[in-house]
């Protein structure tokens, strides 16, 4: 119970780690957050109190873990505020409770646990610290705060290296954590020191960022490999280098995929990219003669990967800014369906076509029009008068084609999501009265009503007289129109990626709690670039997977019908593959 309780401590003193701020300690941080529930100021604090204290951190912790927590604490019932915050930080009672017990209360003990418990023991508090799991807590938090706080690390680092050894003391990885704004406990500094010394109390600089980054995948690094490739470089090449402004032209910005979903401007990402490269080459002491070579590029996305933590965004956000041609349109030059928010050549309003000139009277001019006013009332207006502006200018009826308004209908239903595919079939089987796979006429307009679907009263009439043909104008078919709205096949890139899907869940069929235990949000693209939150985004799918397969297996026909409404969903070519690949972790 002491080692898991231990453990659960780790857990809640890293939380606060993560939200302290740089300029204070975890103490600090901690003794204000019980003060604000010590309302008497007496510095002591009862159980309820302490556990609203903690709520923030204690997240997936029992209470009666919490409880056990505050009872190692306590005295007699109330806790100290300042005593408890300083032995929480500094782990003395966790070190205490880890301590090995006397030799003469374990005769049974061997003797190599024996000496492996001495070890431990004068080892001190790094004996028990995780070396892997310091670097994630730091890598994470790094993480969030983008490129341009890794970046500046990296320079904190190196200048405090006075020596220019590419070492660094004591004294100066603590300035440099100072100024960079990380901390670390005195157990987490033995370790990092032991893990990368050189010399001896010296860790060798290169050795600590490698820790600090770590080492990129396999699949990444082809990807950057790529990346390289498609500006003109040859990664294999160590004597090949680029231009900057070879490396300029090519980076696309406004395809990066928050710029295309509007949460960051282009100009934004473009000088990210600029500012963070040129000051990572120049920490670094790349980019000779002005060139910027294979390392160079190599080690700037060393340090990015770090701050991309989801394989399936770093591999989106590569192959998009960099337009890394994929197999199904490499002979293009870009990808026929993604979406680009062209911002530069944006097309000025004043360049469209502006309508004719007016040559025939108006209500403007004083000057009456030399011969027969044929415009009277008397005799009618013209064909070439216009009701609204009393000119010849007349303007046209737009009339939508029954497939533009099917376009505009499906497009309208999928911003909704799997969600909005769901509601509507629900909504089309509720006002099938004879379940006969009609609706009548006031149904459908209730239903486009009541789901605000965005056709007009014409458009609905449309849908309708061509859907209701072989009912002889009564009723719509609404299987029918189903089946147009979903299509009846995918582009063969996306048939095939959704096939490979099917053979990799199952051989003949694929069961929804196959398709549901596989189905992991947090890669999805709706949560990956609209920042959606995964547990509603795994909610929504898991509905809508219970319901379209009725309780049954999904065999080849209904697999692929269910995924036509995703590629609805996901009109960009990049995020249904990630649909189709990362989030059911299928390569």
């Amino acid at each position: 119970m002491g080692k898991d309780l231990n453990q659960i401590e780790e857990a809640i003193l890293a939380k606060i780690q993560e939200r302290a701020h740089s300029r204070t300690t975890e103490e600090t941080f901690l003794v204000k957050a019980l003060r604000y529930q010590d309302l008497s100021s007496c510095g002591w604090l009862d159980f309820p109190k302490f556990s609203r204290a903690l709520l923030p951190y204690t997240s997936g912790v029992s209470e009666k873990d919490v409880e056990a927590i505050f009872e190692r604490y306590a005295d007699q019932g109330s806790l100290p505020i300042r005593p408890f915050a300083s032995d929480f930080v500094s782990g003395v009672r966790r070190e205490e409770q880890e301590a090995p017990e006397p030799m003469y209360q374990e005769p049974d003990l061997s003797e190599e646990t024996l000496e492996n418990i001495k070890v431990v023991y004068d080892q001190g508090p790094r004996g028990t610290t995780s070396l892997a799991a310091v670097v994630r807590r730091i890598r994470q938090l790094i993480a969030r705060k983008g490129i341009r706080t890794a970046v500046d690390i990296v320079q904190h680092f190196y200048s405090a290296d006075e020596d220019v050894d590419d070492q660094l003391d004591m004294y100066e990885f603590r300035q440099a954590c100072r100024k960079a704004g990380l901390t670390f406990r005195d157990a987490e500094e033995v370790s990092i020191f032991e893990a990368c010394a050189e010399t001896k109390g010296k860790i060798h600089l290169p050795t600590f960022l490698k820790l600090l980054h770590g080492e990129m995948s396999s699949a990444r690094r082809s990807l950057v490999e790529r990346a390289f490739a498609a500006v003109g470089g040859n990664p294999q090449d160590d004597q090949s280098v680029v231009s900057p402004g070879k490396l300029k032209e090519h980076f696309m910005a406004q395809a990066h995929p928050l710029v295309v979903r509007g949460e960051l401007e282009p100009g934004y990402v473009l000088a990210e990219f600029l500012d963070t490269f040129s000051q990572l080459a120049h920490v670094l002491g790349g980019c000779e003669n002005g060139m910027v070579s294979w390392a160079d590029f190599h080690a700037y996305y060393d340090v990015v990967s770090s701050t991309v933590e989801n394989d399936a965004l770093f591999d989106l956000i590569v192959q998009r800014v960099w337009d890394v041609k994929t197999k199904a349109w490499a002979d293009g030059d870009v990808s026929p369906r993604r979406l680009v928010r062209e911002v530069d050549d944006a097309p000025s309003p004043t360049a469209e076509k502006r309508p004719p000139p007016h040559s025939g009277p108006s209500v403007y001019t004083m000057d009456s029009p030399r011969g027969p006013q044929e415009h009277h009332r008397r005799f009618g207006r013209g064909p070439q008068a216009s009701a609204i502006t009393k000119s010849s200018i007349v303007f046209a009826d737009i009339v939508n084609t029954l497939q533009e308004v099917f376009q505009r209908l499906s497009r309208s239903i999928s911003l909704r999501g799997l969600r909005g595919w769901l509601t509507v079939v629900q909504r089309f089987q509720h006002f099938d009265y004879r379940r006969n796979g009609t609706v009548m006429r006031l149904d459908w307009q209730r239903l486009c009503r009541g789901l605000g679907l965005g056709l007009s009263s014409e458009d609905q009439e449309q849908i309708f007289k061509e859907l209701s043909k072989k009912k002889k104008g009564q009723a719509m078919d609404y299987v029918e129109c189903l089946r147009i709205l979903r299509g009846d096949s995918l582009p063969e890139e996306r048939a095939q990626a959704v096939d490979h899907l099917f053979q990799a869940l199952g051989t003949d069929h694929v069961a929804p709690a196959e398709l549901k235990r596989r189905f992991d949000a947090s890669n999805a693209p709706q949560c990956l670039l609209r920042r959606k939150d995964p547990r509603q985004a795994e909610q929504e799918f898991f509905d809508a997977v219970d319901f379209f397969s009725q309780g049954a297996p999904f065999d080849v026909e209904k697999f692929d019908e269910f995924f036509r409404m995703v590629s609805a969903v996901h009109e960009d070519d990049d995020e249904f593959r990630l649909m189709t690949t990362s989030a059911f972790n299928v390569q």
